[in-house]
């Protein structure tokens, strides 16, 4: 709402939320110049592909593993403007990508120990914290595979700011035959 406050008159914001109860109550809470997308994200980016939109900025905090996805369909379907802006959330995912596979910095994780008896209740709630920390990691793999995407993409410029739990701003570069903007050079 902060956001759709700052935009000149007569703008839209669109949004998206999977969650039926979330939408709900945003929509009670949303003025009339936000537009809410209810259901899968990349549902709801088809669709605004469809109408032929573009955006001078996109904020992106959906779910993590399909980060590339939804990055390579902005790009590839025009969603987002000559020099706009991609907002990437949680791109150091509670600093779980320096433990990624293959990253400069990633560390030796402890073997996982062999089940050596029947679990009891106390086993069975630490194999759950197990489970639950190894399928974070794996989601900060996917999110660390997303950093080094846009990183390695021609189509933009990146800066990853280390603030909260990582920033990504993502600049599309000018299309070499968009005659509206000046080419910019380094």
């Amino acid at each position: 709402m902060a956001m759709a406050d700052g935009m000149p008159k007569g703008s839209t914001l669109y949004t998206c939320e999977l969650e039926a109860k979330a939408a709900r109550l945003a929509r009670e809470a949303f003025s009339v110049s936000i537009e809410l997308l209810e259901g899968e994200a990349m549902n709801s980016l088809h669709d605004l592909a469809a109408k032929k939109l573009q955006f001078d900025a996109v904020f992106l905090d959906a779910d993590k593993g399909n980060y590339v996805n939804y990055f390579n369909f902005i790009l590839e379907n025009d969603l987002l403007a000559n020099h706009g802006y991609i907002v990437a959330d949680n791109v150091l995912f509670s600093g779980l990508v320096l433990h990624s596979e293959g990253s400069p910095s990633s560390l030796p994780s402890p073997p996982v120990s062999p089940q050596l008896a029947p679990q009891s209740d106390s086993s069975s709630k630490s194999e759950q914290k197990r489970s639950t920390k190894l399928s974070r990691q794996k989601a900060a793999d996917r999110v660390d595979a997303f950093n080094k995407h846009v990183k390695n993409d021609p189509r933009v410029d990146v800066v990853l700011l280390p603030i909260f739990d990582g920033l990504s701003v993502i600049m599309r570069k000018k299309a070499v035959d968009d005659p509206t903007h000046p080419q910019v050079t380094r």
